[in-house]
């Protein structure tokens, strides 16, 4: 598949935010709202694009883990 600067401007507009609406995204690359969703669904279908994907940023969603940990054991069984 070729692409051209269109489709390189929409890769990097979808890399700094996966979320973009399509009103943004076809501001950004200077094309109408139907060509850019168009784009998108091209790049998708042709695997030029794998996937969008949320980064989760687990500290944030759980909060954080702390962790106690007592261990008995015999003094002859540690090294």
């Amino acid at each position: 598949m070729k692409l051209d600067e269109i489709d390189y401007r929409i890769i990097l507009a979808l890399q700094k935010n996966a979320r973009t609406p399509f009103k943004n995204m076809a501001k950004e690359t200077n094309v109408s709202i139907p060509t850019a969703r168009a784009r998108l669904i091209r790049l998708l279908e042709s695997g030029v694009i794998k996937t969008l994907t949320a980064v989760v940023d687990f500290h944030r969603l759980i909060g954080g883990l702390t962790a106690f940990l007592t261990l008995e054991t015999r003094p002859s069984k540690v090294q």
